[in-house]
């Protein structure tokens, strides 16, 4: 028989194994399905930098790597798996989704046998120890099914948090068979992988900084005698020399200010006393979602009442005494019940970054995915101690005790099912956060920009941004945001007045803006209010962060105005800092056109098609230019090819979409080219084609 020693030999460790990947699997089965939400977009679907186009080491080095420029730009190995799933499968979701329940299959497995390695602790006797891999694989079910982990596995770009976490547990596991290696080649090696997962945990997400200090707990708590008084002086003392860094560094940081960028609270609602004091009652609210996390008390987002003082609101101070109760109970029974002290330490520990003074927003489900690792693991030994004691005693209380784990294994399994349907799509997840944060700006905020506006229904959507309007925001930005998007609203519709009224409104309500000043001179550019536009944009020409687009609408300007030498030299500057800019070869090429220089606007347009074969609107431009040049046959060409890529309904929705182009007037392409493609376009549809692109 293969010793319990050898965690991978041992038959009981893969019963186990295999029962926790069936269940998870099958809990998260519905997940798959889910789209992408939130900071999905920005940090993978949006990311070009992240869409690998070939696997090699350069490609690699550039998704990962190559532009730090914001703290997730620093999270390297999430970016990594994130550009390798958009090379094997682009912006589907489901591969996303499989990759991150795998993550958390994996990390639920090292979660197992890192509690049966702790249970087989010297100090660890008794029921906890002839009962490890009962109590191991009850608490590693407990956490891996809890419906409060679906934010970090279903919302994808969480992804880094449970990746996170997988290499933290991973980590915990090596050090662990490290100090119980007699051999001293091996445990050099296994201490040598235990560093390797703090870097890959790290360049995951920083929460994963505090694994030294869960490991000193590990070593003290589990390997060191507690009740010889050196011992314990040595843990307290070095508890103590923590917290007074740790405390001696907030202070340094609150008093002499941020230089790491961690403090940014200047668009904060709350300062960092502020949050220092609300995040007990959030740490608390925590604790009541994971052990009690019935699908209705979880969100995305969370009506919280920030502390102003430590009585405002009342619940403030109890919340403080409460934490500080919990933590003082764990020290006092460090020697007594090392798991339950243990549980409660690693616990708040890894609350330590994302639940202080950090600068961040202050309620989110997913942060307790690492915390929550060993929570359960004195519940289950309580249970399996409470089994042990009934056993021979009373049989029907102790099935009645097994019954009633089934069906807490089996509800955590439903409710994760179920909480899984709210990530389904954009609009039952938002919908499922106003029913639960009716207060919330953000809630209503997002449901009408990622449900009501994409599908059309524009007056619904500004009925809601209207109401987030009068609800609490989040941040002193999300009004300028929510009037942004109530103008990119105007702005499809070409009411281009009120576009450019809310496009202001957002402006004074967050100066300095360079992306909402840049719309705003879009939409005074449809209006014709040219000279407007044109001075926004000369303050514009140094601060905005994508300087072409600010030379190629001011290229647009000249062209309106008629001044189309100036206009190429701003298409000229494009193209000297990015070649490959699209919109200043096909501005170039119109500019070139209506300066009566038809051949060099032709060169642009068909540089242009050799990049981006069969666009729609060089096309139409070409036609345009053949049809002022009174060549008939190759204009109707040119429109041919254009009518043959799309199908006729795309065409239709394109042709409406025309009046939004920024170089599309009525002054600039002529009307029989309008009135033709028009015309073509409606014949093709009376008569039931549907035109198609040949290479499909």
């Amino acid at each position: 028989m293969v010793s319990d020693s050898n965690t991978f030999g041992c038959r009981r460790n893969w019963i186990a194994i295999c029962l926790l990947l069936g269940l998870i699997f099958a809990a998260y089965g519905n997940t798959p399905d889910a789209s992408w939400h939130l900071d999905d977009y920005a940090s993978v679907t949006n990311d070009p930098r992240l869409h690998l186009k070939d696997l090699t080491v350069d490609s690699l080095w550039q998704a990962t790597l190559s532009f730090i420029r914001t703290p997730r730009d620093a999270r390297p190995l999430s970016r990594l798996t994130f550009a390798v799933n958009w090379y094997f499968g682009r912006d589907n979701p489901s591969g996303y989704h499989l990759v991150n329940i795998s993550i958390h299959a994996l990390t639920a497995v090292f979660l197992f046998l890192t509690i049966v390695d702790l249970l087989k602790s010297a100090h660890i006797t008794g029921t906890l120890n002839n009962y490890k891999y009962r109590i191991a694989v009850l608490s590693a079910l407990l956490w891996s099914l809890n419906p409060i982990q679906t934010q970090a596995v279903t919302y994808i770009v969480q992804r880094m948090t449970a990746l996170a976490a997988m290499f933290y547990i991973l980590g915990i596991f090596l050090y662990i068979k490290a100090r119980t290696s007699g051999i001293l080649l091996k445990r050099a090696f296994l201490l040598l992988g235990c560093i390797f997962c703090f870097i890959f945990a790290v360049s995951s997400k920083e929460n994963a900084a505090t694994l030294p200090l869960a490991l000193v707990l590990v070593e003290f708590m589990f390997f060191r005698d507690l009740s010889r008084t050196r011992t314990r002086n040595c843990f307290f003392g070095t508890l103590i020399a923590v917290g007074l860094a740790l405390c001696g560094l907030g202070a340094w940081i609150f008093f002499k200010g941020d230089l790491t960028g961690l403090l940014d609270y200047n668009f904060r609602y709350f300062s960092p006393l502020e949050r220092l004091l609300t995040e007990p009652r959030v740490v608390l609210q925590y604790l009541s979602q994971i052990f009690y996390p019935v699908p209705t008390r979880l969100s995305i987002e969370h009506d919280i009442v920030v502390s102003r003082t430590l009585f405002d609101p009342w619940t403030t101070l109890p919340a403080i005494i409460l934490v500080l109760f919990f933590i003082g109970f764990a020290l006092l029974n460090v020697k007594k019940r090392p798991l339950l002290s243990f549980a409660i330490l690693f616990f708040f520990l890894t609350h330590l970054i994302e639940s202080s003074i950090i600068g961040l927003e202050l309620v989110f489900e997913h942060r307790n995915y690492l915390p929550s690792l060993f929570i359960f693991a004195p519940v289950a030994a309580g249970i399996i101690r409470l089994l042990d004691s009934y056993r021979e005693k009373n049989k029907v209380v102790c099935r009645a005790v097994i019954a009633c784990v089934i069906l807490i294994i089996a509800g955590f399994g439903t409710g994760t099912y179920i909480r899984n349907l709210a990530w389904k799509t954009e609009k039952s997840l938002w919908e499922d956060a106003v029913t639960k944060a009716p207060n919330s700006g953000r809630a209503w905020h997002n449901l009408a920009l990622s449900h009501y506006v994409p599908t059309g229904q524009f007056e619904k959507a500004m009925v809601l941004f209207r109401k987030a309007l009068t609800l609490e925001k989040n941040n002193t930005h999300q009004e300028s945001i929510i009037y942004s998007n109530m103008a990119a609203v105007f702005y499809y519709r070409r009411n281009y007045q009120e576009a450019a009224r809310y496009w202001t409104r957002a402006l004074n309500r967050q100066r300095n803006n360079p992306e909402v000043e840049y719309l705003l001179c879009l939409a005074l550019t449809k209006m014709g209010n040219y000279e407007a536009a044109c001075k926004h944009l000369d303050r514009l020409s140094g601060e905005h962060p994508a300087k072409t687009k600010v030379l190629n609408l001011r290229g647009v300007l000249a062209v309106f105005q008629g001044n189309y030498r100036e206009a190429l030299s701003y298409f000229g500057i494009c193209l000297k800092l990015d070649r490959q800019t699209a919109a200043a070869l096909v501005n170039a090429g119109a500019a070139c056109s209506l300066g009566g220089h038809f051949q060099k606007g032709d060169w642009f347009f068909k540089t242009y098609l050799a990049q981006h074969a069969n666009d729609r609107l060089a096309l139409l431009w070409l036609a345009n230019n053949a049809m002022m040049q009174g060549d008939l046959l190759r204009s109707e060409s040119y429109l041919n090819r254009l009518l043959r890529i799309r199908p006729v309904k795309d065409l239709i929705s394109w042709v409406g979409s025309l009046e939004n182009q920024i170089l599309y007037k009525d002054t600039l392409i002529i009307p029989e080219v309008d009135s033709r493609i028009r015309a073509r376009i409606e014949k093709m549809r009376n008569s039931g084609i549907s035109a198609q692109n040949p290479q499909h």
